[in-house]
């Protein structure tokens, strides 16, 4: 079984299908020993009922379980049961629930996903965060365009923050829809909430507002509650500067972006 450091976690993982991880999660090869959770994936074509306590159930029907996760005490060792019958696409639903189970351990340590694009841009994090089919990775793209040899793609979906030292930074994870660039420990410039609107307007939101959009925008893993990371919430707010970015998504919405972050 192979072994992979993302985001600060040290996993063993055993996936079955290389559609979404096959030249993504090679970047993340970890040689060491010391591992923190297992993660192994089982297909069947009927699930049978979990036992014990020690169960989380991500989906079920009338038919019966379609995906449950079996662990033991501190997580350390993690089986993840899908029923093959139940999904057209089993790679698919072998990324949404792997990914499900990771994001809940990055949960536990005070990581907090977010439903964003993150760029470098001149070494600083920029983050562009909205629900889904707003334009995020489209804006993002633009940003390429304009600023070429300037900016780095980091992740396009749940990149992943976490405060150290009264700053904000973002891990890039494989459990991304586009194959992504390995970032750690990149610190965050700021956190463009995007609107999709008919023209280019952008805007300081104040502490209040930016804690109530970061909280929308937050993803919830599935095993756990949005209060474990109330706290980490409020504190990411407190030190990011916010802006709330009502955008068409025209060729010029990053350079009205850009003058208003770097004030030039």
């Amino acid at each position: 079984m192979k072994k992979y450091l993302i985001a600060g976690i040290k996993i063993e993982f055993n996936y079955q299908y290389d559609k979404f991880f096959k030249n993504n999660i090679e970047k993340y090869a970890y040689e060491g020993n010391d591992i923190d959770h297992t993660i192994n994936v089982h297909f069947n074509d009927v699930l049978e009922a979990p036992q014990g306590e020690n169960f989380f159930v991500f989906s079920k029907s009338v038919s019966g379980y379609k995906a449950y996760m079996l662990y033991d005490e501190n997580l350390r060792n993690i089986n993840l049961w899908i029923d093959l019958d139940a999904f057209n696409d089993a790679a698919v639903a072998e990324y949404i629930y792997a990914g499900m189970i990771f994001m809940y351990l990055a949960q536990r340590r005070g990581l907090v996903a977010v439903s964003g694009t993150a760029i470098n841009y001149q070494d600083d994090v920029l983050l562009f965060v909205a629900p889904a089919g707003t334009g995020k990775t489209t804006h993002a793209m633009m940003w390429k365009e304009n600023f070429t040899n300037e900016v780095e793609f980091i992740t396009d979906l749940k990149p992943l923050l976490y405060v150290n030292d009264n700053a904000v930074y973002v891990y890039s994870t494989p459990f991304s829809e586009l194959n992504t660039n390995k970032f750690e420990n990149n610190k965050v410039k700021a956190i463009i909430y995007l609107n999709r609107g008919a023209g280019e307007h952008i805007k300081v939101l104040d502490k209040k507002e930016g804690l109530s959009l970061l909280t929308d925008n937050t993803i919830k893993p599935a095993a756990g509650k949005i209060t474990d990371i109330k706290d980490t919430l409020k504190l990411i707010n407190e030190l990011t500067p916010a802006y709330l970015f009502d955008v068409s998504l025209n060729k010029k919405s990053p350079i009205v972006a850009k003058k208003s972050i770097y004030n030039n």
